[in-house]
């Protein structure tokens, strides 16, 4: 890329009505700069609200301008999101893209300069399995070389069991179906992806690109391999949230280059998106940390969720009508039926302002019915209601699409005020109008991704509040000013607090040590007026206040030890001293001991190149002592194979067990500690089965420490029992014991 593209000026960059801004323009400059150097594939990390689709269609222009062999594609996931990116695409380049989506098709050899398609649409077919081709053959049917989907062969084995078709007009429609588009020989394949020639330069733009893996390859990897054909086609990943929940990597192998990571919180503090305000409903029969415990996956969550909250409705709903005012709202509940009931219960009241000024919901049959006003206790009248026609309505999975967005079209237009959903509106629902996000969903932190999808569907400004101002203190100061000055969320709290619920402290947080993240959170919840960034750089100053006291004190400690030191030599004294490495700064609370990490390298593994966290060591340990292999415990804990490598036993071990005639080769400390156990056991058993096994059994039946001891005090009495060597090996048996019982 040349000086002079890489530093264009914003109007150079325009495209249409549209000025990029600022880190847009980044984001397309440096994804060309690594396409261009040879990188395949290129993530774009914007945060919910900051524009995605604007930046991959400046990025669309750009590819299309260099030649007339270069097309574009954009991958997606849902119907809607499909539907939308076509729209936004038409709207900023004026070019109508090509839908290829269920029964809407592109025409074979007439490809568009753009297409959007859904996943599913290019998925490869399902062949016919062995049963079905024999079936086949017996019914005169040759199958030999020709690519069957299996629902073809099962069409066909249906009209010619029902005898409504011979074999020759089958063996006719299956010789026919092998010139069809969808068959690609090389790959014995059927797909739709076929149509879209691979020896165009492609530029493939992945919505969502969190949600693709080369691990799914029915889905994914056979894409991907199709357009690597043309060493000239190139990967855009889209993503606001780039973790995934399974903690499979989106980079190596699809992206393994950065254009922009923009995260909310840089994108606040630029005025390019509105601050959260977090507001708490306390759930008192909500326990996340049981809910933590017995949930199995996020959906078995969502499950015991919606049990827990369905007969609390009164104490979720009631609270959000009165912090929400007139913000337009969306509300995220976990089931269907619960979505549907917040709804009920939203509709049946109606907002009511006081001649005395208060304005509260009350329920609607008791308007000139008895209601009276919270503050000033004057009864309501129907003069009183402020808007008496229904306020909430609700979208979910299985209702039809033109029903959906009829009703999405509703909202968006503020034919109403609160929108409930369920599976829906996480991703791409973009209504810069939704000034407030109630999540009666709220998720583990396992899948906090999700919870940032959820709350960033309120994140962006007002149209045109921002739109063309170069200057951060402009918009800010537009925002401050506009009708949306931020956006609120509403979020459950249980009875032990937040422990394992994602929260909105963690979409500020990119970056930020987990201490000092959890300590945002508890201040936020000890009070709920406090803005979050206010709350982040308090419990960042009280780390800071913390690491300083500690080095304090640690500095005293030396100057101790120093004087003391000093003292002893004037004294002339002679001691035995052991000298002790220190580091240069305090060990964390939540770092892994010493203890842990010795006894992590006798199960068989040690961590090289980091410091694991308390939690990290614990779980590794427990994984090893129930019998998982080094490779499965680091898998399980997302340790990188640069992170830990495995331990063998030493050299005495080693030529202990080879005494015996065993080979020692590959075992970890602890296998060859105990099948030396086993083995001494074995040959002590034999010559003395008395007082020396009785100890040995006595030492291998401890459970702790404690019990360690009271043995040893009690083989000091049998002593003279005992030979010298028997002696000896009881110790060293009750040494190799204590090691091997968890220090902590």
């Amino acid at each position: 890329m040349t000086q002079k593209n890489l530093f264009e000026s914003p109007e150079a960059m325009r495209v249409g009505t549209i000025l990029p801004r600022d880190y847009q323009r980044t984001d397309v400059a440096e994804s060309f700069r690594l396409w261009d150097e040879g990188c395949r594939g290129v993530l774009t990390r914007l945060a919910t609200g900051l524009g995605k689709t604007i930046a991959t269609a400046l990025k669309f222009r750009k590819w299309l301008d260099r030649s007339p062999n270069h097309r574009c594609m954009v991958l997606s996931y849902e119907q809607q999101l499909v539907w939308q990116f076509a729209e936004e695409i038409e709207d900023v380049l004026g070019i109508t893209p090509g839908i290829e989506m269920g029964s809407e098709e592109i025409e074979p050899g007439k490809l568009p300069l753009i297409t959007v398609a859904s996943r599913q649409s290019l998925m490869r077919h399902e062949l016919a399995d062995a049963g079905q081709l024999q079936n086949l053959e017996m019914l005169g049917v040759a199958t030999g070389g020709l690519i069957i989907p299996k629902r073809t062969a099962e069409r066909i084995l249906k009209v010619l069991m029902a005898g409504s078709e011979s074999a020759e007009a089958a063996q006719a429609a299956l010789q026919a179906l092998q010139s069809d588009y969808r068959v690609d020989r090389e790959t014995t394949a059927f797909s739709r992806l076929h149509k879209f020639d691979w020896r165009y330069d492609w530029l493939i733009a992945f919505d969502e690109a969190h949600k693709y893996s080369m691990r799914h390859t029915t889905t994914t990897g056979h894409i991907v391999e199709w357009f690597e054909r043309n060493p000239n086609s190139r990967r855009s990943g889209l993503t606001a949230t780039p973790k995934r929940s399974d903690n499979v990597s989106i980079g190596d192998r699809l992206f393994p280059g950065v254009a922009i990571d923009y995260s909310y919180r840089k994108a606040v503090k630029e005025g390019y998106a509105v601050p959260f305000v977090q507001k708490y409903i306390v759930v008192e029969k909500l326990d996340f940390k049981e809910l933590k415990q017995l949930s199995k996956s996020q959906e078995d969550w969502d499950a015991r969720l919606a049990r827990i909250l369905e007969g609390q409705l009164a104490e979720l709903c009631q609270p959000t009508l009165d912090l929400v005012g007139t913000r337009k709202t969306l509300i995220f509940s976990p089931s269907v039926d619960m979505a549907k009931n917040v709804v009920a219960y939203i509709n049946a009241r109606v907002r009511c302002e006081c001649n005395c000024g208060t304005v509260a919901w009350y329920p609607r049959v008791e308007i000139g019915d008895g209601a009276r006003c919270r503050s000033c206790s004057n009864f309501l009248e129907n003069s009183n209601v402020l808007y008496a026609g229904l306020s909430a309505r609700c979208v979910w999975g299985e209702l039809p699409p033109k029903e959906r967005k009829a009703i999405y079209t509703a909202h968006q237009q503020g034919e109403f005020q609160f929108l409930s959903v369920c599976g829906l509106c996480r991703e791409g629902y973009n209504d810069r109008d939704i000034a407030c996000v109630a999540v009666f969903r709220p998720v583990s932190k396992e899948a906090s991704s999700l919870a940032e999808q959820m709350k960033g569907r309120g994140g962006r400004p007002l149209k045109g509040c921002i739109d063309g101002m170069e200057s951060r203190d402009q918009r800010l100061a537009a925002i401050s000013n506009s009708h949306k000055p931020n956006c609120l969320v509403i979020d459950l709290v249980g009875i032990t607090g937040l422990e394992d619920s994602a929260t909105t402290v963690q979409i500020y947080a990119d970056g930020i040590a987990d201490e000092i993240v959890e300590e945002a959170e508890d201040i936020v919840l000890e009070d709920p007026d406090i803005d979050i960034e206010d709350a982040i750089e308090e419990a960042t100053r009280r780390d800071a206040e913390r690491k300083e006291q500690a080095r304090l004190a640690e500095e005293a400690d030396r100057l101790k030890r120093q004087q003391e030191a000093e003292e002893r030599s004037r004294m002339r004294a002679e001691v035995e001293y052991t000298v002790h490495d220190r580091g240069a700064g305090k060990k964390s609370p939540n770092d892994a001991t010493e203890k842990q990490l010795k006894y992590l390298a006798f199960l068989g593994m040690k961590i090289i190149g980091m410091i694991p966290s308390r939690k990290l060591a614990g779980r590794a340990i427990s994984l090893l002592k129930e019998g998982k292999t080094c490779e499965e415990a680091a898998y399980l804990c997302g340790l990188d194979s640069d992170e830990w490598e495995p331990t063998r036993c030493t050299i005495k071990q080693k030529r202990a067990l080879a005494r015996r005639g065993i080979n020692a080769e590959g075992l970890t400390p602890q296998q060859a500690s105990a099948l030396f156990d086993q083995q001494k056991r074995s040959e002590y058993q034999a010559s003395n089965p008395s007082a020396f096994f009785d100890a040995l059994e006595k030492i291998r039946s401890c459970q702790t420490h404690e019990d360690l001891d009271n043995v040893a005090r009690s083989l000091k009495n049998s002593r003279a029992n005992l030979s010298a060597e028997d002696w000896a090996e009881i110790k060293k048996a009750g040494a190799n014991h204590r090691s091997s019982i968890c220090p902590f």
